[in-house]
């Protein structure tokens, strides 16, 4: 899967297509609660998306996810930046450690909700669709202060290893495993409710 090409700044440009993402399929995990307003690609320095390809060296299987957090936060990851930890957003008791969540391909409604969390009905939300590098995983449940792994084995989190909803990135290691590929811009229907704070996601809704 190769990159389109580098620019003369350094400045990565990546293929139309990862995965089954598109937005069509975008559209429909949201669910009709959340209406799409953009879609556009990320882009990275070169040294980065250098890193996360080294850290997939050997890997068989492609992992995606969603990041979702404050606005600027957003902007700023999908521009280059670095990914913002945003546990705050799920809060001390349901985060899975003070870690980078995202959650999985098939659920974007989770992340989605975090970056809601963040702004009113009349501003735009943003989440991110990433390639993923997560190594072995160790799990973290919910609560934990966890703030880099138990052991050097470990290079990511999750709340469950056979049917998750959260990958959990430590601060340290995030920017060479998880690599921002499309930014997706948001508002809420009539069909979204908001809360005070981001319900529990249920996968079976």
């Amino acid at each position: 899967m190769g990159f389109y090409w580098v620019d003369d700044d350094g400045w990565i440009f990546l293929p139309a297509l990862w995965g089954d993402a598109d937005e069509a399929s975008v559209r429909k995990a949201l669910g009709g609660r959340l209406a799409v307003t953009a879609v556009r690609r990320c882009r990275h320095r070169e040294a980065r998306a250098v890193g996360f390809l080294d850290k997939m060296k050997g890997r068989g299987a492609w992992v995606f996810g969603w990041y979702g957090a404050g606005a600027p936060d957003v902007q700023a990851a999908a521009d280059g930046g670095d990914l913002t930890v945003n546990w705050p957003l799920l809060g001390a008791v349901r985060a899975h450690g003070r870690g980078v969540h995202l959650s999985v391909q098939g659920e974007p409604m989770p992340s989605a909700e975090l970056s809601l969390a963040a702004v009113n009905d009349q501003q735009t939300a943003h989440i991110l669709f990433c390639a993923l590098a997560p190594g072995f995983p160790e799990i973290i449940p919910a609560g934990s202060p966890k703030s880099e792994p138990s052991a050097a084995l470990f290079r990511s989190g999750s709340d469950d290893t056979k049917n998750p909803t959260w990958y959990v990135f430590w601060e340290s290691s995030a920017g060479t495993r998880v690599l921002p590929l499309y930014m997706i811009s948001f508002r809420p229907t009539q069909r979204y409710k908001r809360t005070g704070s981001p319900p529990p996601h249920d996968k079976g809704s």
